[in-house]
């Protein structure tokens, strides 16, 4: 098998049930897709407008199951880069 065909292979999407396995038993991209979906808590003590609104308040993430932006959620995609 070439590096090529390895790379450019689909990664099935972890379940809802994968996401209730605690993290060291997942991989670091299952993690992010879990969060994203809002399946699983998410870290840190950041706090972010989860409104579109001028001046939203900003609530704190830490604990929260909040969708992201890419999964129809209110939570900003700020890592994306484009």
């Amino acid at each position: 098998m070439l590096i090529k065909e390895i790379i450019s292979e689909k990664r099935e999407k972890p379940s809802r049930s994968d996401c209730k396995k605690p993290n060291k038993e997942l991989s670091a991209y299952d993690i992010a897709h879990c969060k994203c979906k809002g399946w699983k808590p998410r870290e840190g003590d950041k706090k972010y407008p989860l409104s579109k609104k001028k001046g939203a308040k900003r609530v704190k993430v830490d604990g929260r199951r909040i969708k992201g932006a890419k999964c129809g959620g209110p939570l900003p995609d700020y890592g994306s880069g484009t």
